[in-house]
């Protein structure tokens, strides 16, 4: 005959009832079990049979004390999850507004995203006209028709 996982056996043979007590119901359980990690009772007896029928008893007592524990346990208060979305949202959206107004960083980072003024403009200049300013040879503008070059 198997033994509830509740029950336990000394090396005299006598049977005990033992529970574990949930950390938040202990500083609420009556006197003999207030503080404590486990709710441990002798059943008296050491015939397997006759332990699981005084178990039962010492559970439905444990498990009045612990209702008694959960109603002496402090009230919390209901959370409203629609209120803190609210919040949440109204909290993104003004980050994201003070954002478009002032930028991101990368416009203090990257000084060429910052728009120039029209006198520190960069001009572009073709590739040919660059390399003939360089080295410093007369530049001739090549006629190019349908991708072909037109002088060969």
């Amino acid at each position: 005959m198997t033994l509830m996982t509740y029950l336990l056996k000394d090396h005299n043979g006598t049977h005990y009832f033992r529970g574990s007590l949930p950390p938040a119901l202990r500083p609420f359980l009556p006197s003999p079990w207030t503080g404590k990690a486990n709710f441990k009772q002798s059943l008296r007896t050491k015939g397997p049979a006759e332990a699981k029928v005084e178990a039962s008893k010492v559970l439905s007592v444990s498990i009045i004390a612990f209702g008694h524990a959960e109603s002496a346990l402090p009230s919390v208060a209901f959370i409203d999850t629609a209120s803190i979305e609210d919040d949440v949202i109204s909290e993104m959206l003004a980050e994201d507004e003070t954002e478009r107004e002032d930028g991101d960083d990368r416009r203090r980072k990257a000084p060429s995203l910052v728009p120039r003024p029209a006198h520190m403009a960069v001009r572009a200049f073709s590739l040919p006209f660059l390399l003939a300013h360089l080295f410093k040879m007369p530049y001739v503008e090549i006629q190019v028709r349908g991708g072909v070059d037109a002088s060969s």
